[in-house]
């Protein structure tokens, strides 16, 4: 506080003070500080001030009266002074406070996560599916309880309360998942300044680690049964369709759910899928087989005025592609559950071609997969060997016939 002076003002002053009919009331406490009485009445604290810039001086409003006592209004101009003696402008100190105030409302974890999200997609060209499938955990599992939280805020303890439901259930995953891209969107906000630190980067170690889990899959001499099974049960087309095709062609499921005709070249016997809808970030062509073109004209017989070669429910005129789940669904019914997924298709194919082709460069078939090869590598082998995957293509494809041929007399197609 600054020395009282002789004529500082008292509570008694300025409840009694009254104003004027035609000029404004300035009572004085001194070293700057004083209460302003307009004509109506209103009494308002101002404390004046040299700045420390351009030693121009400038009036700041403190606040009116009662609501800022006396006593408060001597604590604002002394906190003022102080900041004039580090040579900080009053005015401008506030300015930058509410601007942090702001920019703190604004910068929520969801919001921030929205932001970073979207610069990852513009900048890393990762996929649609996978930029919504990082969306989906967030809105989740973060958002409900941490959404509006200025990110600033966001601790490691607040983070773990908000995850413990996915702990006790044993998701483990998830959890890494989820707080991998926290960690990301928290670096996020340092480069763009909204926060000084990254307070979770080293959260992942208040977790437990996820066992890694190989997909289930069958061995592929076993293929035969899981053929029976499929073609014994009742399903939809689509499902079955969908089915062979990802077991003929090695795509990740999800690719073979979300097939478009126009994607297909069946003059030319390509399945052109671009890089936006692939993992590897790379248009990725696949040669078709003769299995796979009749797959594909017996798909047209249901589907063939569908964007999609499975459309939503297999139903023609509804807009979008089946589920991506539908296949596992399917081979869960048909008692394969821990058994064979989907994605073990892709299992099946690798492990058939490298045990029985151990001629073969491990490339060329790591190729018929779409499988990223190391940085190195991939600069030095940017052939994608379409030549001879055609031929590893067909070879699948005549054991997949073969296999459909000991398990049923009458297949599907």
């Amino acid at each position: 506080m600054p020395k009282k002076l002789h004529h500082a003002l008292t509570d008694k002053q300025i409840k009694n003070a009254k104003p004027h009919e035609t000029k404004l009331v300035t009572l004085r406490d001194g070293d700057g500080l004083e209460l302003r009485v307009t004509t109506a009445g209103s009494k308002t604290w101002y404390h004046k001030y040299r700045s420390p810039k351009d030693n121009a001086r400038h009036n700041k409003k403190l606040g009116t009266y009662p609501t800022l006592s006396l006593k408060d209004a001597r604590e604002l101009a002394d906190a003022n002074r102080k900041l004039v003696q580090q040579r900080v402008d009053p005015k401008e100190h506030d300015q930058q406070e509410r601007e942090q105030l702001e920019q703190k409302s604004r910068n929520t974890v969801e919001a921030v996560c929205n932001e970073w999200l979207i610069n990852h997609v513009e900048v890393k060209g990762i996929t649609a599916d996978y930029a919504q499938d990082i969306l989906r955990s967030l809105e989740l599992y973060v958002f409900p309880s941490l959404g509006q939280l200025p990110i600033s805020e966001l601790t490691v303890q607040k983070l773990k309360d908000t995850l413990q439901p996915l702990v006790k259930r044993g998701t483990l995953e998830t959890v890494r998942r989820v707080v991998s891209r926290l960690d990301m969107t928290m670096r996020y906000a340092i480069r763009r300044e909204y926060i000084q630190f990254n307070p979770i980067s080293y959260a992942k170690e208040e977790f437990k680690k996820p066992k890694q889990k190989n997909l289930p899959a069958i061995e592929y001499e076993n293929l035969p049964e899981l053929i029976k099974a499929v073609e014994g049960a009742n399903m939809k087309a689509f499902v079955r369709l969908c089915f062979y095709l990802s077991l003929h062609t090695a795509v990740r499921p999800a690719n073979a759910a979300k097939a478009r005709w126009q994607e297909f070249d069946l003059k030319n016997r390509i399945w052109r899928i671009e890089e936006g809808n692939m993992k590897s970030r790379k248009t990725f062509e696949i040669p078709l087989t003769d299995a796979v073109l009749a797959l594909l004209l017996n798909a047209k017989e249901y589907y063939g005025d569908s964007t999609y070669v499975f459309p939503a429910m297999g139903q023609i005129g509804v807009e979008g592609h089946m589920s991506t789940q539908s296949v596992n669904s399917m081979l869960r019914r048909i008692g394969y559950e821990g058994k064979h997924t989907s994605h073990g298709n892709r299992t099946l194919a690798s492990t058939y071609l490298h045990e029985n082709y151990t001629d073969m460069p491990s490339d060329v078939i790591e190729a018929v997969l779409s499988h990223v090869q190391g940085k190195v590598k991939r600069a030095y082998h940017r052939r994608d060997y379409i030549e001879t995957r055609k031929l590893l293509m067909e070879r699948w494809s005549a054991y997949i016939l073969d296999c459909k041929a000991k398990a049923i007399k009458k297949p599907s197609y």
